[in-house]
């Protein structure tokens, strides 16, 4: 099996855990997913959020969302079983095996893998359209910003796509 399959299946598999993991009466508030690289671009985890219950609104446009990442609540690191550790694991291996980062290759497959866990979403009725996804790089610098706007970019369209580009 290709790499990226090994990395769609396993994001979808952990998207899938992280929601459970979130009570059900919130997983309608659910504004973001993150998928978190770290500077080689190997090591990977998702995060999400959801708005704070003294801030739902009906009116989306007037809830203040929080897209600082370091705030957020969820994460597959909380889950007894990761799929993307094993993921992580191979990555890291061809980081060792390589000499170097891996962002060419594995940027554009995390952000595809994002793309395609919305649309699998979508076609299980899922509401994805008020979910921001994008990937962002854990260790603070310029790459992150410019990572999370292009992934963005890619995946997403419409009020959440530009609420994230306005306040990020």
């Amino acid at each position: 099996m290709l790499l990226e399959e090994i990395v769609i299946g396993s994001v979808k598999k952990d998207f899938l855990a992280l929601l459970d993991g979130i009570e059900e009466k919130d997983r309608d508030y659910l504004y973001g997913c993150a998928l978190v690289t770290d500077k080689d671009f190997a090591s990977i985890h998702l995060i999400a959020n959801t708005v704070n219950r003294h801030e739902r609104k009906s009116d989306k446009t007037e809830i203040n969302y929080d897209w600082n990442t370091d705030n957020w609540k969820y994460s597959t690191k909380h889950l007894k079983k990761r799929e993307l550790d094993d993921v992580s694991y191979k990555l890291i291996a061809l980081v060792m095996e390589e000499k170097e980062g891996l962002k060419g290759v594995t940027s554009p497959m995390f952000t595809r893998s994002l793309k395609r866990l919305k649309k699998e979403l979508e076609k299980k009725g899922v509401n994805t359209k008020d979910v921001c996804f994008f990937v962002t790089v854990h260790d603070k610098d310029r790459e992150e910003k410019k990572t999370e706007i292009e992934s963005a970019k890619k995946i997403n369209k419409g009020f959440m796509l530009e609420n994230f580009l306005e306040n990020r």
